[in-house]
């Protein structure tokens, strides 16, 4: 009887040990997102380890960003109401200019346009800048990849080639080399309004924390600073090249964007093929310019960075696969739609010929995906393990992530595809970053630890683009 007793006892402690101690409901939360983090670490140790030494060329666009809260500008600029929600190409007007921040706000999708009325838009600038929330930053995309490489590495030399004025002059890094034929008199500001997940304005919720950015930047939009980069490229050697900036192009009459399109599709063939050149992309609403790129500069890039959102315009624009599944709105994408798209992209030919295009790096707020041809690129997996905790790192302001300020959105399961069989694939935290390849395509995938209350979301993209440059290598053909 003792025994029995003994032994109900022992199972009794046992049964309430694990029902304090098992994962469940936040518990099991903390747990994936603490092993997910641990699985990013130890991916990442190998980039940090090996270290980068490269020099950096990188152009053509720098401003200053004056970021505010969306909601509270919208109140002191006494912004009508929107009429309708719906996304313009380009906004020449403030109610275009609700009407189109309202489609992205609900969605909590990023965008940015060109604002056409330079009055109207000194004047939004000049309210913006008496806000409390006003806050000034290093601006455009050249700059902020270069002032990321600048502020993480001492070994990386980067020089910038992009006109850069007084205020943006004092914001970048004193490590940055900046070309001396770049100083000018004025500096371009362009508005950023920030929102968090949960805000409300005009009877719409933000499904996610994002921003809208909004400009009538002259010089950027001319891409003036092309010839610069072009002749500071024959005196300065330099491993790595970016180029940035070609949406800015959207506002300008058809003529000049095709005249422009060609000069950067002429200073891209310029280069030798040895050399890594990476195009970073942006959003564009312009349907046709969208079009154009894809079918006119793409294809003469090595590497190109870009969001979920920039590759589904693309394919839209240019009649890629899944059609119907991009006529669709989503917040978080399917991980098989984007790795087709990605897939397709590599199809696209220059004159009926291969393209040169050897690696795609796409980052959304979920997870990033690094696809590469097959022995063109070393370190893949290391550098999208690490641009996913930069990632988080940078939009929480801490190096410390766990379930207090951090949490997932990616799946349990997933398709890696829809066009091939045998896609379905099960999330493992213990083991989150996962390859696969297709024909001649490696794919990496990371899961994001998505930041609970980000402090800043303008430049995630260009800083996650910039850390797999700096931790993959170009093998050339």
């Amino acid at each position: 009887m003792e025994g029995r007793v003994g032994l109900f006892i022992a199972l009794a402690a046992v049964a309430l040990a694990w029902a304090v101690l098992r994962p469940t409901g936040d518990r099991a939360q903390a747990v994936t997102i603490s092993s997910t983090r641990d699985g990013l670490e130890r991916e990442a140790a190998s980039a940090r380890a090996s270290g980068s030494s490269l020099s950096f060329a990188i152009g053509l666009n720098a401003a200053v960003d004056l970021i505010v809260s969306a909601t509270e500008f919208m109140e002191a600029a006494k912004m009508p109401m929107p009429t309708s929600a719906e996304s313009h190409e380009a906004v020449n007007s403030h109610q275009e200019f609700v009407n189109c921040f309202a489609h992205h706000f609900a969605l909590g999708s990023a965008a940015e346009r060109w604002y056409g009325n330079q009055q109207e838009y000194d004047e939004m600038v000049k309210i913006a800048k008496t806000l409390k929330s006003a806050k000034f930053f290093t601006g455009g995309n050249a700059a902020l990849m270069a002032q990321h490489i600048a502020e993480t590495s001492s070994t990386n030399k980067v020089m910038l080639v992009a006109d850069v004025g007084p205020e943006l002059q004092s914001l970048v890094s004193k490590n940055i080399i900046v070309d001396k034929s770049c100083s000018v008199a004025d500096d371009e500001v362009h508005l950023i309004l920030e929102y968090k997940k949960g805000e409300q304005w005009a009877g719409a919720t933000a499904g996610r924390s994002n921003r809208f950015i909004m400009s009538h930047d002259k010089t950027n939009a001319e891409l003036r600073a092309l010839p610069k980069f072009r002749a500071s490229l024959q005196h300065v050697p330099s491993d790595v090249v970016v180029l940035s900036g070609a949406h800015m192009l959207e506002g300008q009459p058809p003529a000049v964007k095709r005249e422009r399109l060609q000069d950067i599709v002429k200073f891209m063939n310029e280069l030798p093929p040895s050399k890594p050149l990476h195009l970073e992309l942006a959003s564009i609403g312009d349907k046709s310019f969208i079009k154009d790129i894809a079918s006119n500069v793409l294809p003469h890039a090595i590497s190109i960075g870009l969001n979920e959102q920039e590759l589904s315009a693309f394919a839209i624009a240019n009649n890629g696969p899944h059609q119907d599944r991009l006529a669709k709105p989503f917040n978080i994408p399917d991980v098989g739609l984007m790795a087709d798209l990605m897939f397709w992209v590599f199809s696209l030919k220059v004159d009926g010929q291969p393209s040169r295009l050897s690696r795609i790096h796409m980052h959304s707020l979920s997870y990033h995906i690094t696809a590469v041809r097959r022995g063109r690129w070393t370190g893949v997996k290391a550098a999208t393990a690490m641009g996913s905790l930069v990632c988080s790192k940078r939009a929480c302001e801490s190096d410390s992530l766990s379930a207090s300020n951090v949490h997932l959105l990616f799946p349990t399961s997933y398709e890696i595809s829809f066009e091939t069989p045998n896609a379905k694939r099960v999330f493992d935290p213990n083991h989150p970053v996962v390859e696969w390849v297709r024909d001649d395509i490696e794919f990496t995938l990371a899961p994001v630890l998505v930041c609970n209350k980000p402090t800043k979301t303008v430049g995630l993209g260009d800083a996650i683009s910039a850390t797999g440059l700096q931790f993959s290598s170009y093998v050339p053909a």
